[in-house]
């Protein structure tokens, strides 16, 4: 039976889209099809769900463990234990707005270079973290508390300078006191 009729139809995403991570049930179109051997199937693409709208820092916020600065160490592993790459980094927190991290984290990134693969996976097109870059990261706990996995594209904010720092921790100190906490 096609149920397809019965199912709303999705509404077309913005620039920048909607979104908050929960769940990561993602599907890899490039990976089927570099599997059959197909040509040109180059980078592959996963998908995420998503339970709120993180465009808005005030849900962001209300739905992650942790907002923080941090600055990108070095790359600790990859590892695919839903049959996507996902990057774990080491990461040093240098200013906390929600939570309590302090000293080195470890920041899992859903994402990376399967092996094998010749192209990243990018989960919701988010570049994957640079090694040395600086960032705003807003994170769940996972892993059973071994790392933080960011949320896809709004959980990684790259630092360009001072007066860009300056904004962002501005604006999350901000939404964290405005917080609009995700009920399930």
């Amino acid at each position: 039976m096609d149920f397809s009729e019965d199912r709303p139809a999705r509404r077309p995403r913005k620039a920048g889209g909607p979104a908050v991570l929960v769940c990561a049930a993602a599907a890899m179109v490039g990976a089927a099809a570099a599997s059959l051997g197909w040509p040109g199937a180059g980078s592959e693409r996963a998908a995420v769900s998503f339970v709120t709208d993180v465009e808005d820092p005030r849900r962001l916020v209300g739905v992650v463990d942790n907002v923080f600065v941090g600055r990108v160490d070095g790359v600790e592993d990859v590892h695919m234990p839903s049959g996507v790459p996902e990057t774990l980094y080491r990461v040093t927190v240098t200013d906390n707005i929600k939570g309590h991290l302090e000293g080195g984290v470890t920041v899992n990134q859903l994402g990376g270079m399967a092996p094998g693969a010749r192209a990243p996976t990018l989960v919701e097109d988010d570049d994957l973290l640079v090694v040395g870059g600086e960032y705003l990261f807003a994170t769940r706990v996972g892993g059973d508390g071994a790392w933080h996995t960011l949320v896809p594209r709004y959980g990684d904010v790259r630092i360009t300078d001072d007066a860009a720092r300056a904004r962002l921790v501005e604006a999350f100190r901000r939404a964290a006191t405005e917080a609009i906490p995700f009920e399930r």
